[in-house]
């Protein structure tokens, strides 16, 4: 939709050729970063404030986390970036997302 409509590059990734954005159930929304930064964070902030402002559908950015997947093992993960926590592993509509490699 809307936010995959956005010239960005910071935003979504590249899967079997496919740039994938947004997979959305409901209310619930997983953007997807090609990167774990402060820079595609901001930029995913910013686009959706445009959109919370025409919408008046704002993020609760309390309940907002960052899943990471495939940070280097031995490097400490951030704890936030941007004013959001920064995860390894979260639950949506009962199914655990995680970057357990085991």
């Amino acid at each position: 939709g809307w936010l995959k409509a956005q010239s960005t590059s910071v935003i979504g990734i590249n899967l079997g050729g496919a740039r994938v954005v947004c997979p959305q159930y409901a209310d619930d929304s997983l953007p997807l970063l090609p990167r774990c930064s402060a820079e595609n964070v901001q930029a995913l902030k910013v686009c959706m404030g445009t959109f919370g402002s025409v919408s008046c559908q704002l993020l609760n950015f309390p309940k907002c986390l960052i899943l990471v997947f495939g940070w280097p093992e031995g490097l400490p993960m951030p704890e936030e970036l941007e004013g959001i926590r920064v995860v390894d592993a979260a639950q949506t509509l009962g199914i655990v997302f995680s970057d357990d490699r085991r």
